[in-house]
């Protein structure tokens, strides 16, 4: 059997992909492009492989249009951004109209969480 070896992308289903990736690029530092071909907005994160460092693996953030079969919805998980300097990022985020719900201490680095303009929970964690 095949073990999984990294995660190969995230999928954010949006009312409004462009509105949404707006926000991330002003309040979180993300920038998409977007994809002309089906005007979803995309980043391309890349790792080296644990096995073969010299193998980049890609892991693909999209935001795409919501539709019938992948409205959002509230759902069972939260998605963690690996953050430089947590202090630094969250600082300005409520005078932005933005709330951090919680920020924790943990033995292995901190996490602050929010939401996003859809309600979405986000982790932002800083190791």
């Amino acid at each position: 059997m095949t073990a999984i070896k990294s995660i190969g992308g995230v999928s954010i289903f949006s009312a409004s992909p462009r509105s949404l990736a707006e926000w991330y690029a002003e309040h979180l530092g993300l920038r998409a492009e977007k994809d002309p071909s089906n005007g979803s907005y995309y980043c391309d994160f890349y790792l080296p492989d644990s096995e073969n460092p010299e193998l980049p693996r890609r892991t693909v953030w999209t935001l795409l249009e919501a539709d019938e079969q992948a409205a959002p919805q509230t759902s069972g998980f939260v998605l963690s951004y690996v953050v430089e300097n947590l202090r630094e990022v969250t600082k300005c985020l409520p005078s932005a109209g933005i709330e951090i719900e919680k920020v924790k201490e943990h033995a292995y680095g901190r996490s602050a969480w929010i939401r996003d303009p859809e309600g979405r929970r986000i982790e932002l964690w800083e190791d």
